[in-house]
This record gives structure tokens, C-alpha cells and sequence, in this order.
């Protein structure tokens, strides 16, 4: 089944938190490349060689972590979003601060992703 662009937009999105949340931290940030990988965990497809076929883009993952990025920092000092992404001077982005979301959140977060 094909799936539209909304549809692959919010999937990379969910993706990226995913991998993110479960994943990173100061001392392990993410690449692009890390968290195309992990698409295949969800049985998306992924194959940095190929130009065509995949489930994910590498530049839209990037897309995807800019606008983290930017989110957590526009609203950090308010309740609305419970962590802040940084990048490092590497351009490797992690989640700091994910202590803040309780058990409910961090489910439903992922069984969105699911």
C-alpha cells in the first residue's frame, strides 16, 4: 500500500522522536544515518545506497530534527513541550531533559510510532 506524503512526514517525524527519546543523550547523539537505520525496526525500508525505494530520506530526517530542534526551544521555559533537543558542533542531535515526560506520555509517543 502506498502511502501519501502527509503520511511519510509523520512517520519520519515519529521516527526521529522515537529514536531520539530512546536513544540519545549528551554523550550518544544521533545522526541522520543512525535514525534512518532505525526505520527498520518498524519494517520501513532504508538502504543508503539506494536513490530510489525508500520509506525514509535522510534529508527529510534532517528536516525532521531542525524542526525538534527548534520546537523545544521555542517553548522550553513552558510545560508544552517536555524535552529540548541539542545538537552538537558535529551536527549530531540528542534529547536532554526527557526525565520530564511521565510514563502515560512516553506510551503513547511510542504507540504512535508503533
Amino acid at each position: 500500500m502506498s502511502r501519501t506524503d502527509t503520511e511519510i512526514h509523520q512517520i519520519e517525524l515519529l521516527l526521529t522522536l522515537d529514536y531520539l527519546l530512546n536513544y540519545t543523550d549528551k554523550d550518544h547523539p544521533a545522526s541522520q544515518q543512525d535514525i534512518c537505520r532505525h526505520a527498520k525496526d518498524f519494517n520501513l525500508k532504508y538502504d543508503p545506497n539506494a536513490t530510489k525505494g525508500n520509506d525514509v530520506r535522510r534529508q527529510r530526517i534532517g528536516d525532521c530534527l531542525q524542526f525538534l530542534q527548534s520546537i523545544s526551544y521555542k517553548f522550553k521555559d513552558t510545560d508544552k513541550i517536555p524535552f529540548v533537543v541539542n545538537s552538537t558542533d558535529t551536527g549530531k542531535f540528542y534529547i536532554e531533559e526527557k526525565n520530564h515526560l511521565n510514563k502515560e506520555q512516553i506510551i503513547n509517543i511510542l504507540a504512535a510510532v508503533k
